[in-house]
């Protein structure tokens, strides 16, 4: 496999709409590996490692050098639990990694801005031995009907992973049906993180520009949010460690999706305490002011079901534990197979997990 090279060469970036937004998103959601590339900007070396999705999409090469990348990843956490992951579990993963990513590229200005980006096959590349992601922002849509625009923003996601799709149907054993209910999955997974991250950062209610406190707030939250939303063991180191540290060893970011339940856990008390010292009463359901309810409801309005490719719907719902209080889940269309490298650990969206055993390990 060809090794990683040096970092993508920063450049003075043209000013570009998407700028603001794209910072604002990545100060926002510190487990987004991207580089921003100015449009004189030389694209990231196929000789380093880096490929662009066209190519993932076209040459089998490319796919191939990513997916033995994603299996080195893997190995060493699978290894901790016993387990070797078959190629389509390598391949699934992969793939949902990619889907998160692009759907949190795409729907993130969107949500922040009003503002759709099209991110062309040619304009963004994934490095074959980390998982990290170059992106290079181009145009963009804006428009007055909040329909319209939410159509646009399914469409920018459907035009841009609907070749992927067709190369890693193979690979990952998966026919049309279930992948497009990945792409439905992940983009809802991406709207819900873009609220979960924004109250952990900017509380509601709470005024101005997230600060030192903010990022480190984030940093906490991004165990919890992402164990909410599904597993993932992509993505750069420490997003890895979360997987080889002794369960309940740290509370700090995860990636993607997912960690082990009890850091999980140990990551929900700690936002929960942080919750409760907030002055305000104690509100037995998501206050309808918080960023993940506006999200969870952005999501639904965005995916309400019969939205073709996209096969399905967001359907979140509520679940209420013994103390009262309300927690947002939704279950996946299909399951990511985080289970087959962490053996009777699915994550919390997945369908194999029952709604008992979501409330015990929140």
């Amino acid at each position: 496999m060809i090794s990683s090279g040096p970092p993508v060469p920063a450049a003075v970036r043209a000013a570009n709409p998407l700028d603001a937004d794209y910072r604002r998103l990545l100060d926002l959601c510190p487990v987004l590996r991207v580089r921003l590339l100015a449009d004189d900007e030389p694209a990231p070396s196929r000789l380093q490692g880096w490929y662009s999705a066209a190519e993932l999409a076209g040459d089998p090469e490319a796919l191939a050098d990513s997916l033995a990348g994603e299996a080195a990843r893997i190995a060493p956490v699978a290894a901790g639990y016993g387990t070797s992951p078959r190629p389509h579990v390598v391949a699934s993963r992969l793939l949902h990694h990619y889907l998160w990513s692009v759907s949190v590229l795409i729907a993130g200005p969107w949500y922040l801005a009003r503002r759709v980006p099209l991110i062309g096959g040619a304009d963004l590349w994934m490095h074959a031995a980390t998982g990290d992601l170059a992106l290079r922002p181009r145009a963009h849509v804006t428009l007055a009907g909040e329909d319209e625009l939410r159509a646009e923003l399914r469409a920018a996601v459907v035009t841009h992973v609907e070749p992927l799709l067709t190369a890693f149907a193979a690979p990952a054993r998966r026919g049309t049906r279930a992948l497009w209910g990945m792409v439905t999955d992940d983009l809802a997974s991406a709207i819900w993180y873009l609220g979960r991250m924004l109250d952990a950062t900017h509380p509601a209610g709470e005024a101005g520009e997230a600060g030192e406190a903010g990022a480190s707030a984030a940093a906490r939250a991004a165990a919890t949010v992402e164990a909410v939303l599904g597993g993932a063991v992509h993505g750069p180191a420490e997003l890895r460690a979360v997987f080889t540290e002794p369960a309940g060893a740290r509370s700090g970011a995860a990636g993607g999706e997912g960690e082990s339940c009890a850091a999980a856990g140990a990551a929900t008390r700690a936002l929960r305490a942080e919750e409760a010292a907030r002055p305000g009463p104690s509100e037995a359901a998501p206050h309808p002011a918080t960023h993940e309810a506006a999200a969870v409801a952005a999501a639904g309005a965005v995916l309400p079901g019969h939205t073709e490719p996209l096969p399905g719907a967001a359907d979140f719902r509520l679940l209420r534990g013994e103390d009262g209080r309300a927690h947002h889940t939704r279950t996946r269309l299909g399951c990511c197979l985080y289970y087959a490298i962490q053996p009777g650990n699915a994550c919390l969206t997945c369908p194999r997990t029952a709604d008992e055993e979501r409330l015990r390990r929140l």
